[in-house]
């Protein structure tokens, strides 16, 4: 404390001094203290100090002596440790004090310490500083004490005070849990997604907020009549086990609940008679129990039961019952949504699992509605088509039919049965759908709009159109197969008449000089009956009753006869331009089949402008493909090809079927125009000699078909040194037979002026004869095929069992049972189409002879067909 707060305090004089000194007297302290007005009193030990101050306590010690020791620091120690002397004032005086000194007083709990020598002045300051500093400490631990009573007696009330908020607080508390509950079990109704589910979470809240030990729901089981556990939580959570089940009776608590519809409370289960279980309850200290039952629309449907080991309030008994109402109601709630589940999945299960789409629209014809099918029938999710009406889906003339069409609905309000109408997938394909739909109406009795179903039935108009190409396709063949049978008896009669046309005509042409008029006359008839020949061959390839005869050719050639053709055959309307290359190399094929090429592009050409007219261009050009010229669209390998162009100023073929008009039977032609196999045979023929074919067309511009044939090099002179050589003659025994007598006999001529010596016979069982009693007299057999009574196939198989090594060439205007193949495995040497002409007769006779007489026929390697 400062000086100035010390000087403020009043000092009373007539203090009393106690001064302690080792000579039992001190003069001059004694004069200066009693001058200044204390009183005073000596003592030497500390027994006397202490006997003092039980008697009388003084105001202040003092310790007087030379030099402190052990004593006097005890002396200190002891009255600073008594509760009498304790708070007493202890002063040191001694003469020139060690340092050490100081510090052991001041340790042993002296107030202050005085050297000597000292001034009166100073002494009695000190003295009085430290007397009021002790009287200061006194009032001030006087105010403390007040003070602090004074707080005591305010704790005191406020303890009360924070008592009786306290019993507020937990009067509040309980109303916000059971405020708390309610609204939990509010949300836990609104929320839970299934009954179980939602009972559970109300047994949980019961006992989260309530304290309860735990807590369980029962439901009913009409049909058996039993209360089945459908909830638990707390101590137990199990909903099996011997509790599981209530029987409805007043035996048990639950089920009395049920049977009387009145809730059951207590808050005393020891001694409740209702409560079965009393040593349960007593080793688990149960105290209270509240249970209430859940009733909807005045009917009982469960229970709701709570055990707690505190006293239930009347606040939390009420507030049960009202748990348990709104239980009853989620419960109800629940019911009412499960039974409108259950109709809402049926009804989109049934939407859904059906393979029609269902739709509404409004009156204005905007989709409100889609079932998800939409999205199987055009690759549309439900919400894409909403906003939308059905003939934005359509083609464009489709959507204007079908929008005239549902004016007359809605204007009608009629419904509408199976209609078809095509709509676009959303990958751009197209979909037949069937429409079918009845009017939806207002309350008010006005049109709201369609309710309906699409069914896809591409697959089934799809399946019409197969089989309606079907019936055309077995139509077609059929049509095909009468024209081959009729070709194929055509050929054969036609091929004897040709051959003996063919055959006097190179028979007179021996006895003509060259100068002769009518060697010309009759070679342009031996020109005229090659016509004729490959005429007929041209049917039977066409019939499909030929083989191919591949050899190299001049296209060029075929290119010309096919222009003069035309220009006799199609309109004047449509103009012919020709650039043919006559420098073209030789390709392989059968002259036949290019023909057929030439006709059948040139033919749809016509077809395409027939109507307008316009210009047909043919080219025929020999060019050189490298890997850039493919550029993948050819699929050819590189080298040297001829390029056959045919192309016309027609209507065009449309994109989207220029992809198919290589099928076979595909058809843009009308009724009897076309067989649909016309660019199916080009194509066939150009794949099988190894060329490409392609199409450029743009509808309303024309059409333009190249093929590319690759080139056979080094042919041309081969074919042209055959053609130069003089005709082989010779002198063999030639056994011939022929049905025919006027072959039988051209044949025979044919060969005598080759120089052959020929037997001639026109039975083939006569020949049989003939052979088995001379078989080593003849040196060949020449053998017609068709014949009755036995046919020339056959006659070769019983010559060859006379003898295996006899050459056989086998002829025929035409015949279905045998080929160049089939003779060739039989053993046969040569196999050669009627007309025969000379030259071809001399050198396949020749070319067998001289093959025979060098190799031994079950050796032989020479096959050749003509």
């Amino acid at each position: 404390m400062s000086n100035k707060a010390v000087s403020s305090i009043p000092f009373e004089k007539n203090k009393f001094v106690l001064i302690v000194t080792d000579t039992g007297c001190s003069n001059i302290l004694s004069e200066i203290l009693s001058g200044a007005g204390y009183r005073i009193d000596y003592a030497k030990t500390c027994r006397v100090v202490l006997d003092i101050v039980k008697k009388k306590l003084p105001d202040i010690v003092i310790i007087d002596i030379q030099r402190p020791g052990n004593h006097e620091f005890e002396l200190c120690r002891t009255l600073n440790s008594n509760d009498i002397s304790l708070n007493i004032p202890i002063i040191f005086i001694c003469t020139l004090p060690e340092l050490d000194d100081k510090e052991k007083a001041f340790e042993a709990g002296c107030y202050d310490f005085i050297t000597k020598p000292f001034f009166a002045v100073e002494l009695l300051s000190r003295i009085k500083n430290c007397i009021m500093m002790q009287q200061h400490q006194k009032q001030l631990e006087q105010i403390i004490h007040e003070r602090t009573l004074a707080l005591q007696q305010e704790q005191d009330k406020l303890r009360r005070e924070l008592q009786i908020r306290t019993q507020n607080a937990v009067i509040r508390e309980n109303q916000l849990k059971l405020l708390s509950l309610s609204f939990d079990i509010s949300q836990t109704m609104i929320q839970g997604k299934t009954i179980t589910q939602m009972l559970q979470n109300c047994c949980e809240l019961i006992v989260h907020h309530l304290d309860a030990v735990f807590t369980r729901v029962w439901l009913i089981d009409e049909l058996q009549n039993v209360l089945v556990l459908q909830a638990s939580a707390g101590m137990y959570t199990s909903i099996n086990g011997k509790h599981s089940r209530k029987s409805v009776a007043c035996t048990n608590k639950i089920g009395k609940i049920f049977l009387t519809k009145s809730p059951h409370t207590t808050n005393a289960i020891m001694g409740d008679f209702q409560v079965c279980d009393q040593e349960w309850a007593k080793k688990e200290k149960m105290v209270s129990f509240a249970g209430h039952p859940l009733v909807v629309d005045d009917k009982v449907i469960g229970v709701v039961a709570m055990f707690s080991k505190n006293i239930l309030s009347n606040m939390v008994m009420k507030s049960l019952e009202s748990v348990a109402n709104s239980i009853s109601l989620g419960v109800r709630r629940k019911l009412s949504e499960a039974s409108l589940l259950a109709s809402e999945t049926r009804f989109r299960d049934l939407i859904e699992d059906t393979v029609d789409w269902i739709w509404e629209l409004n009156h204005e014809g905007v989709y409100t509605y889609s079932s998800p099918r939409v999205f199987n029938l055009l690759g549309y999710d439900p919400g894409e088509i909403m906003g939308k009406t059905p003939f934005e889906f359509m083609p464009p003339e489709e959507g204007l039919k079908m929008q005239t069409i549902f004016r007359e609905m809605v204007s009608g309000q009629k419904m509408f049965s199976a209609i078809e109408n095509t709509c676009l997938h959303k990958n751009g394909n197209k979909v037949v759908l069937e429409a079918s739909a009845r009017p939806i109406f207002n309350d008010d009795g006005t049109l709201w709009g369609y309710r309906g179903i699409n069914r896809d039935i591409t697959e089934r108009k799809n399946s019409q159109e197969a089989l309606r190409q079907r019936d055309e396709q077995l139509r077609q063949t059929q049509k095909m197969e009468a024209i081959g049978t009729l070709a194929g008896g055509i050929a054969h009669d036609f091929n004897n008449i040709l051959a003996a046309i063919l055959g006097y005509t190179e028979l007179a042409l021996f006895d003509l000089p060259e100068e002769s008029r009518k060697k010309h006359e009759l070679d342009q008839v031996l020109k005229a009956g090659h016509r004729a020949k490959e005429l007929i061959r041209q049917i039977l390839t066409f019939s499909r009753k030929s083989d191919q005869m591949l050899r190299p050719l001049r296209v060029q050639i075929i290119a010309k006869e096919v222009v003069k053709l035309l220009r006799s055959s199609i309109p004047s309307t449509i103009s012919i331009k020709q650039n043919i290359d006559p420098g073209c190399e030789n390709v392989v094929a059968d002259p036949t089949q290019i023909h057929q090429v030439f006709m059948n592009l040139c033919t749809n050409a016509y077809h395409a402008m027939k109507e307008s007219g316009g210009v047909l261009n043919i080219s025929l050009q020999q060019i050189q493909l490298n890997r850039e010229d493919l550029n993948g669209n050819l699929n050819i390998k590189t080298g040297s090809y001829l390029k056959l162009e045919v192309s016309d100023s027609g209507i065009g073929i449309p994109k989207d079927i220029q992809n198919k008009i290589f099928e076979p039977y595909y058809t843009t032609k009308g009724m009897g125009e076309g067989t649909g196999l016309g660019l199916a045979v080009v194509h066939g023929i150009v794949k099988n000699l190894h060329g490409d074919i392609t199409v450029n067309s743009e509808p309303g511009k024309g059409t333009a078909f190249c093929v590319y044939l690759p080139v056979a090099k080094a042919t041309k002179k081969n074919v042209r040194e055959r053609s130069m050589a003089p005709v082989p003659t010779g002198k063999e025994h030639i056994l011939l037979v022929d049905d025919d007598e006027d072959l039988a006999r051209m044949h025979k001529q044919m060969l005598e002026r080759l120089g052959y010596k020929v037997t001639v016979l026109t039975s083939s069982v006569e020949t049989l004869d003939v052979f088995q009693n001379s078989p080593n007299g003849f040196d060949l057999v020449m053998t017609d095929m068709t014949m009755p009574g036995m046919t020339g196939a056959e006659l070769a198989r019983r010559i060859f069992k006379i003898k295996p090594d006899m050459p056989v060439i086998l002829c025929t205007g035409y015949s279905e049972i045998i080929n160049a193949e089939q003779a060739k495995a039989m053993g046969i040497n040569a196999y050669l189409s009627k007309p025969i002409l000379k030259r071809e007769l001399a050198d396949v006779v020749r070319t067998v002879l001289d093959e025979t007489k060098e190799i031994n026929i079950k050796e032989k390697k020479y096959w050749t067909t003509y």
